[in-house]
């Protein structure tokens, strides 16, 4: 075993892949990259990006530190990390109560990082076992420009805010976006009567039923993001 695994202690099995013949095998194309396997032996989620940034190519050679902003954007892109999706399915209250915290990691960042995009959406799909289809409709979606997402305060945004958002800008239960300064939040039917999203619209000075939309409408929407 090399010296450098030895001096780590790591209490899990390390594999020298000095051929690529494991990477080949589980398609990976870069590092740090990681693949989820479950007890049983089964692949349950395929290779992604292990939450790296480019914070250590900021690095101070000579110490091997970083300043606090490199290491506060290095744990920022780390949290950009979803959970594995249960076979079984996710709660629909955990649904709701994923809609916040979801859009809270991706906006605004995505408009800074990417400087000529103008809008982005950020979805949630049913676990295959609920819909196994190739392009299942979206059971929440939130989309908005980047104008509109600059007038949000994402450290303190609540699902009611976002819900007060979309019908001022027009686009509660709504599909597309319109002017520059638009937004819309679309949640599936069957979850608009979880009492969590029932209360945020209540809070957002809405009635507490949500207009029905039929959900079919959802895969003509196209986006640019």
């Amino acid at each position: 075993m090399p010296a450098w695994i030895e001096a780590a202690q790591p209490t899990y099995p390390c594999l020298i892949d000095r051929t690529h013949h494991v990477a080949e095998l589980y398609h990976m194309v870069n590092v740090p990259q990681a693949t989820w396997i479950d007890e049983a032996g089964r692949i349950v989620r395929p290779p992604e990006n292990a939450g790296q940034s480019d914070a250590f190519r900021k690095m101070d050679r000579a110490s091997g530190t970083m300043t606090p902003e490199q290491i506060a954007e290095r744990t920022r892109v780390k949290a950009v990390y979803v959970e594995a999706i249960d076979p079984n399915g996710v709660s629909r209250r955990r649904t709701i109560d994923t809609i916040v915290p979801l859009n809270r990691v991706f906006l605004p960042s995505v408009f800074r990082r990417w400087r000529g995009l103008q809008s982005f959406d950020v979805c949630q799909e049913p676990a295959q076992a609920d819909d196994p289809s190739a392009a299942p409709p979206p059971l929440t979606q939130f989309a908005v420009t980047r104008k509109a997402a600059a007038k949000i305060d994402w450290a303190t945004a609540s699902l009611s805010d976002l819900v007060a958002a979309a019908a001022e800008s027009g686009g509660d239960q709504e599909y597309g976006l319109g002017g520059p300064d638009s937004l819309y939040l679309f949640v599936a039917p069957d979850l608009t009567t979880v009492p969590a999203y029932r209360r945020a619209r209540v809070a957002a000075g809405l009635p507490a039923a949500t207009p029905t939309t039929s959900t079919t409408s959802t895969t003509s929407t196209t986006l640019s993001g």
